[in-house]
């Protein structure tokens, strides 16, 4: 999940809205990441995704 966060800042620096951005998708990796500890399964985290983007777009 760190080796992400370098990626994550390149990206998200240059908007003013960065720091917002950044703390959405950390909680995001949080929250996923705690789905598949609870679980030991990839399914949740996946369907969690794909509800997110399902609703964003």
């Amino acid at each position: 999940a760190l080796f992400h966060v370098p990626g994550i800042l390149y990206y998200t620096l240059p908007p003013v809205s960065s720091a917002l951005m950044f703390v959405n998708l950390l909680l995001g990796g949080v929250m996923l990441g705690l789905a598949f500890a609870q679980t030991r399964n990839l399914w949740l985290p996946i369907g969690l995704h794909f509800g997110w983007n399902f609703m964003l777009y």
